[in-house]
């Protein structure tokens, strides 16, 4: 992403067109959402959480926010883009998953390419909290690939004016 500031003082995120503009390379902090239910989202969020990261978490049931918010667990809602998509489940879960999203979703093989199934590190893990262990860990190593790709399709110096092409 690109942070730039105009002569006026505006700041906003994206390309400039305008040549005066300075700009920035800009990279958010990691912020994890998760959509889940039971022992393995709400593992997954103390454990994102006891390591310092934003966590909001989309739960369906009473029960579930409930225990989120004993848990410490405030933010319960899911909103915006993701640079990283995980789905829980064995493979033949995940086929299953993928081939009712084309055809009752609608959605196409690029669309599908973006989730990551099963997600983690080690795969077919069934206690909770070794399964939130190796779902963060691979959520933090792609965050880190997207940081460091970001940084190299940044233009050295990192201040630096953009010209209309």
């Amino acid at each position: 992403m690109t942070l730039n500031l105009s002569k006026a003082g505006d700041l906003w995120l994206g390309h400039s067109i305008v040549t005066s503009t300075l700009s920035f390379p800009y990279t958010p902090k990691l912020c994890l959402r998760i959509a889940g239910r039971g022992a393995d989202s709400l593992a997954l969020a103390q454990l994102a959480m006891a390591s310092g990261i934003q966590t909001e978490l989309q739960l369906r049931d009473g029960v579930d926010i409930q225990d989120a918010r004993r848990l410490g667990i405030d933010h319960l809602t899911i909103r915006g883009p993701a640079f990283y998509i995980g789905a829980v489940g064995s493979k033949a879960t995940h086929a299953r998953r993928c081939d009712n999203l084309r055809v009752n979703g609608g959605f196409n093989e690029n669309q599908m390419r973006r989730i990551h199934g099963p997600v983690g590190l080690i795969p077919s893990m069934r206690d909770a909290s070794m399964l939130a262990v190796s779902i963060l860990a691979e959520i933090v190593e792609a965050y880190q690939r997207e940081v460091k790709l970001s940084f190299n399709e940044a233009a050295l110096p990192h201040v630096s004016r953009r010209i209309p092409s």
